[in-house]
Formats: C-alpha cells, structure tokens, sequence
C-alpha cells in the first residue's frame, strides 16, 4: 500500500513536471517539486476511488455504462493534479472534455493503448527472458517503469488537447 501511494505522488509529480515543460515554465529542484504536490495526493486517491467506483457501478449494470463512464472519467486525475478541481467536480470536468468528442476520445485512449500493450510486450520478452536466465534481478521491471512513463505523457498531452479544444470552441462549463 505505500508503494501505491509512492508511485501515484510520483506520478502527480511527472504531471507537474510535464505541465512545466509544456508550458515553458522554469521546473524546480526535485525535492522542491516532490514536495509541492504533497497536497494533492489525498484529492487525487479520493477522485481514483469515486471514479474506479463509477465504472465499476456501471460495469454492473450492463457493462456498457462501464465503458462510457471510462471513457468520460478519463481526465479527473488530470483534472485534480493539473486544475485542483476536487471530487466530483474533478469527473464532472472530465466529463465536460469528453462531451460530443466521446467516440473521438475512445479511439485516442484505445489505439495508442492497444499498440502501447503489443510493442512493450514485444519489447519486454528479452527482459523476461533474461530475468529467467539470470534470476537475480528483474530486468522486466526496468522496462515496465520506463514504459508507464511514456503512457502518462501521452495522456497527459491528451488532457491538453481536449482542453484547448474546449476553451477554443464552446467554453467550459
């Protein structure tokens, strides 16, 4: 469990950091920026949770509402870490993005996703091979973590995305 919690700060950090960069902002000492989003790990394991709950709530249903609720809660961490929104306001603005671009964002999160899956896979045997062979060491972890890396920058540039297009069409709601 702490290190879940570990690896989502440092992943909010990431966030942080690539918004930075995007952004052409000067980035900050590492621990500088560790610490600086300290507050919002509570907000973003509460809107994990709510979302997680939503999906699976409608994964019960009928599988479908499942999907769409994914589909439309996609961004509410980014939505914490990036905007500071909280809660539900945080999946109601993700909500807000994916709104008249649902099919749009389904194929942007499913084809990058499905090709992230079969090149890292692909890419990751020799690493499970030499694991096997030398069972010292778990060099498939090595890949994994830099991989994951490469998954959050491309939903991260998503978010972006879908947010410029909002603000430069119809606004936010």
């Amino acid at each position: 469990a702490i290190a879940y919690f570990i690896s989502l700060w440092f992943s909010i950090t990431f966030i942080k950091v690539i918004d930075m960069r995007y952004n052409e902002k000067e980035v900050s000492k590492p621990k500088e920026l560790i610490s600086s989003t300290k507050h919002l790990l509570l907000p973003t394991v509460i809107v994990s949770i709510l979302t997680a709950l939503a999906v699976f709530g409608g994964l019960i249903l009928l599988i479908i509402p499942g999907f769409i609720f994914s589909i439309w809660f996609a961004f509410s961490v980014y939505a914490v870490v990036l905007d500071e929104k909280k809660d539900t306001d945080a999946m109601r603005f993700s909500k807000n993005l994916v709104k008249g671009r649902w099919w749009a964002v389904l194929w942007r999160i499913l084809l990058p996703t499905l090709i992230f899956f079969v090149v890292s896979g692909t890419l990751q045997m020799p690493f499970d091979y030499l694991s096997e062979l030398y069972r010292t060491f778990e060099f498939s972890s090595l890949f994994v973590t830099y991989a994951m890396g490469l998954q959050i920058d491309r939903q991260f540039m998503m978010y972006l995305n879908h947010l410029i297009l909002i603000m430069a069409g119809n606004g936010i709601r």
